[in-house]
Formats: C-alpha cells, structure tokens, sequence
C-alpha cells in the first residue's frame, strides 16, 4: 500500500513537471520577445534622412522581407569584405495601406536604407539604383512614437510579435488623439535591437514616395 501511495506521489510530481515546463518555457519565450512589455505610444519627431529604396504593391506578410533581403545581398555585393565589416545603416519602412481597409494583397509599401554623405554610401547607392532603387529625402516631423525590442537568435518571430502588439496600441492612440490615415514608419536603427514606430502627423504627403501618389 505504502509503495502504491510513492508511486502514485512520482506519477503526478513528473506528470505536473511534464505540464509545467513547456508552460513555463513559453512563458519565458514570451517575457524574452516582449509579450508582456507594456507599449507606451508617446509624441516624437521623426529624425529625418536619405533613403534609398524601392517601392512595391503586395502583401505587408509576403512580400516585405524579401525587399529588406535584397538590399543586404545588394549592400554587400556594393563593398568590399573589410567594408563590408564595419558598414551598418539604418533601414526604413513606409506603410502607406491598411490591410484591413483594402485588398491585403494589393498595400502600398517602399522599403529603404538610409544614406550618409561618405564614400561607401556612395557605392551602396550607386549599386542599389542599378537595380531599380530611388533617393528621397524624408522630413523631420512631429507625430506618434513607440519602440519595440528585437531579438536578433529569433527575429522573424519577434517581428511577428511586433506587429501584434504594437499596430493595436498605435490604432488606439490614433483613434484617442484623432490622428486620421494610414501611414506608419517602421525604423530599424543599425544595432537591430528595436523597431521605432512612427504616425506622422505633420508633412505627411512628403513620406509618400512619388510611385505612391501615383497609384492612389
């Protein structure tokens, strides 16, 4: 009986651990990625930058990465090795379409680099303009800001995770302080350890890229 009663106090301690530790994992996983980080949308300028980019309509899922893919193959075809080590920019996203309000696979969108007036930025331009990239400066500008952390081991899930909580905050402040459209910024300063988020709410038509205004 007693040997009965020890076999029965092991089966439910392992068979709870057994429930409990990939609960707990993902508990961490969520802690790590941000799930449980409070977003704070607050008024910032945007800084204002050069940017080479390429403009493109489709799907915000589908097709936005491989943009983003291309300008690092194109960056890296542009340099040398050792140039290539020490070269880090910025990235940018302009949204322009919400999926919600239009056709999901037919949104707006232009992906880009920011520039700098030095040589290599020279070559990375020259380079990405060979394959259909343009410049455009965009302003500094007042509007809605927030940040949200990147974990480069696990990128591709943690911008999901971005997108999930940072678009339903941005939509609530937009729908508070009266902000009306559908542009977002997305910034990916050069560490790539967070996405600056910004609703310009000024100069507005200067952060449509011209193919933009063409198709509204």
């Amino acid at each position: 009986m007693f040997e009965h009663q020890i076999s029965l106090l092991i089966y439910y301690v392992f068979g709870n651990v057994y429930v409990a530790l990939p609960v707990l994992a993902a508990v961490l996983l969520g802690a790590y990625l941000g799930l449980f980080r409070e977003v704070n949308v607050t008024e910032e300028v945007f800084p204002g930058c050069t940017i080479c980019y390429k403009f493109k309509r489709g799907s915000y899922r589908r097709d936005v990465h491989p943009l983003f893919q291309q300008i690092a193959e194109l960056v890296a075809d542009a340099l040398t090795s050792e140039e290539a080590v020490s070269y880090r920019r910025p990235q940018v996203g302009l949204y322009y379409d919400d999926p919600r309000a239009v056709d999901p696979q037919r949104c707006r969108f232009a992906v880009g680099v920011v520039l700098l007036p030095e040589e290599l930025d020279r070559k990375v331009e020259e380079r990405l303009k060979a394959h259909g990239f343009h410049t455009m400066v965009l302003p500094e500008a007042k509007g809605l800001f927030t940040t949200f952390p990147l974990r480069k081991a696990l990128f591709q899930l943690s911008l999901l995770l971005a997108v999930f909580r940072v678009y339903a905050a941005l939509g609530r402040a937009m729908e508070q302080r009266h902000v009306s459209g559908a542009l977002v910024v997305e910034y990916y300063p050069e560490s790539m350890t967070e996405v600056r988020y910004h609703v310009p709410v000024e100069r507005v038509p200067e952060f449509s890229v011209p193919e933009a205004l063409a198709m509204d």
